[in-house]
């Protein structure tokens, strides 16, 4: 069980965002509560319209509900209502979405925190603390897996707020397909096989990074898609007192300005992503295909709703007519019942022409052109509403596309990205063989001559014959002594002696 929540502002992407399909499976929305419209758009406007009477910045709440296993809808709730009355949003305007992702299915709760009764934000403090112990209390509840930050109770891990992203980490690696982590790792490593500034320096800019100088700091990093980074927040296990002697041998003021290195890569960005958008065509004119058929399904619903409620508008219009008509010529008097009868059943005129009825000392003409002018404007309310539903839809699909777009940009930077790593492998290669080819082999030295002393030589012969002759001396010697032989009458050995 996951819970992520936190205040935010603009509705419309928010709103956008949810209703996206290409990222999602299935987009349902559960409930929409305390307010007029049924969809996404409408009810973060109407957050938003109640909000612009206060000094609210963030009249919304978003939280994210992740749970480790699948629960019913049934609990879904009971968790957001336990949650709503924590947080002390109890009987809040909300709207309940629930998407299924690769799969899982997750919700997402969006609440105003503006109290329509005295117009003030509902102050929510220490929310992360609160949804580490709502975390820990429904995994109980429903037997749940917790994540192994949240299985120790202990105050909020800076560890894992670390390893967290926040929204603007999260567009930065959905458009370049490097995560803050993959980046920060990549330049420590860099950093810990460099002996000093310089050779680092030159470590970044082989790798595509670049060294700059920064408006408020003395030295920034700018990656190879033109995003700028802190340089101390980018080395893990390195103070910047320790990182600012290291770097005292670099002058800021000789480095580039960031601003214009960051211009600089971007426009030669902008260029290569025309030739990376042909990548994975074929693969990606198929989603698009896909996409395409599921917005045209959504917007014939709402072609359709355009139609029936032309339908309903023209029905209403000739019975108003019919109903005025025969209240003014008595030979209608005979149908005047009928077509009342039929006024009641409808509900939109029946509260124009009772409001009417029920005016004094009016006459019947100004009562009937008050009574056309107010179904006028009813009907130009209801055709505004649904273009304001047809301006979201088509902010919605924007973002589809968009979505799309991104997820193959970030496929083709990847991909360049590991073709790239492996040519500068193959170079080195190449180079080093190269190396090898045109560096003339080495002459082996031929055997040095031995000087030998002819004294030292005679010596040497001298002493070997003097072993030689002590050698044989000691065989003859030794074949010389008595043989000793055994009678075999006698157990006693005697010496033979010779006649």
């Amino acid at each position: 069980m996951i819970l992520k929540g936190s205040s935010r502002a603009n509705g419309t992407d928010l709103a956008s965002h949810l209703s996206n399909k290409y990222d999602n499976e299935i987009v349902d929305i559960a409930e929409v509560r305390g307010t007029i419209s049924n969809d996404l758009h409408g009810a973060f406007s109407e957050y938003e319209a109640v909000a612009s009477g206060t000094k609210c910045t963030k009249p919304f709440y978003s939280l994210s509900i992740n749970p480790s296993d699948p629960i019913t809808r049934k609990q879904y709730f009971e968790a957001i209502n336990h949650i709503e009355k924590r947080l002390g949003l109890l009987d809040q305007p909300r709207t309940v979405v629930f998407h299924i992702k690769n799969g899982r299915e997750h919700a997402h709760v969006i609440w105003s925190r503006i109290r329509a009764e005295n117009m003030k934000a509902i102050h929510i403090s220490h929310d992360h603390l609160k949804l580490r112990t709502l975390a820990r209390e429904l995994a109980h509840q429903y037997n749940l897996r917790l994540p192994p930050g949240l299985k120790e109770d202990r105050p909020y891990d800076i560890k894992y707020k670390k390893m967290s992203m926040n929204f603007a980490e999260k567009a930065q690696a959905e458009q370049t397909g490097i995560t803050p982590n993959q980046r920060k790792t990549q330049i420590t490593a860099l950093y810990n096989h460099s002996s000093c500034a310089p050779e680092f320096k030159q470590a970044l800019e082989d790798h595509g990074y670049t060294l700059a100088k920064g408006d408020k700091r003395s030295f920034v990093i700018i990656d190879p898609y033109g995003e700028v980074h802190s340089l101390s927040r980018q080395i893990d296990g390195v103070k910047p007192k320790n990182l600012k002697t290291l770097f005292a041998v670099l002058n800021p003021s000789e480095l580039p300005a960031a601003s214009e290195i960051q211009k600089q890569i971007r426009q030669e960005v902008k260029k290569s992503e025309k030739s990376l958008k042909n990548v994975f065509n074929e693969e990606k004119l198929k989603e698009i295909n896909e996409l395409e058929a599921i917005q045209l399904e959504r917007r014939n619903k709402l072609n359709q709703k355009y139609y029936d409620l032309e339908l309903v508008h023209r029905t209403e219009r000739f019975t108003l007519h019919a109903a005025q008509f025969s209240e003014g010529k008595n030979y209608f008097s005979r149908i005047k019942g009928k077509v009342y009868a039929l006024i009641h059943k409808v509900p939109a005129l029946c509260s124009i022409i009772l409001h009417s009825h029920r005016l004094q000392n009016i006459s019947v003409e100004d009562r009937h052109k008050i009574e056309h002018e107010n179904l006028i404007t009813r009907h130009k309310n209801e055709k505004e509403e649904l273009k304001r539903e047809g301006r979201a839809l088509d902010l919605i699909e924007k973002r589809e596309l968009r979505s799309l777009e991104q997820k193959y940009l970030r496929m083709a930077r990847t991909n360049q990205r590991t073709k790239k790593g492996r040519s500068q492998i193959a170079l080195k290669l190449i180079e080093d063989n190269a190396l090898d080819l045109t560096t003339p082999a080495k002459k082996e030295e031929a055997p040095q001559k031995v000087t030998v002393d002819k004294n030292s030589m005679k010596k040497s012969r001298s002493q070997q014959k003097k072993r030689d002759l002590q050698e044989n001396l000691n065989d003859i010697l030794s074949n010389s002594k008595p043989v000793k032989h055994q009678h075999p009458d006698r157990s006693k050995s005697q010496t033979l002696k010779p006649e």
